[in-house]
């Protein structure tokens, strides 16, 4: 999916933390990233390119940027992560029930809606239309600031 793009992991790194932080603003997402300005710079002007990502001016401050996904970069997101799912889950399968009780004592149980939220022009204000919610322990996690692991 991504390849057919033109997009790498990056990309779906950054689709991936902009579509749980919606409205984080260029610096917020540095943070989430843990990257440098200049490492984020080039795929982020290309998602918003794309057509994927929007960026508008803060009201509150017109210097700020805030970020969120439009409706496509909100359906790739999905798409991504989904497939992410769908590999993992297989590999569960083949692995069997032990692997899962393992993997569940090895990883801490999110909040039920999976956290943080996903919210998207799809969701209704303040619900959780996560593709992630009730399927634990399938879903996102980030370990420590600068690497996470897209389930």
């Amino acid at each position: 999916m991504l390849e057919r793009r033109g997009l790498g992991r990056v990309h779906h790194r950054i689709l991936y933390f902009i579509g749980r932080r919606p409205e984080v603003s260029v610096s917020g997402l540095l943070g989430l990233l843990a990257v440098s300005k200049q490492a984020l710079n080039a795929p982020l002007r290309q998602l918003v390119e794309e057509g994927l990502v929007a960026a508008i001016a803060s009201p509150d401050d017109r210097r700020v940027k805030i970020l969120r996904l439009t409706d496509e970069g909100a359906r790739l997101e999905a798409d991504l992560t989904g497939a992410q799912m769908s590999h993992l889950q297989a590999a569960f399968e083949r692995a069997g029930p032990d692997a899962m009780r393992g993997w569940r004592r090895a990883i801490p149980k999110p909040p039920p809606c999976c956290a943080p939220p996903i919210r998207s022009a799809r969701c209704a204000p303040g619900k959780c239309c996560s593709p992630l919610a009730g399927r634990w322990p399938i879903g996102s996690f980030m370990i420590g600031r600068s690497s996470m692991i897209l389930l």
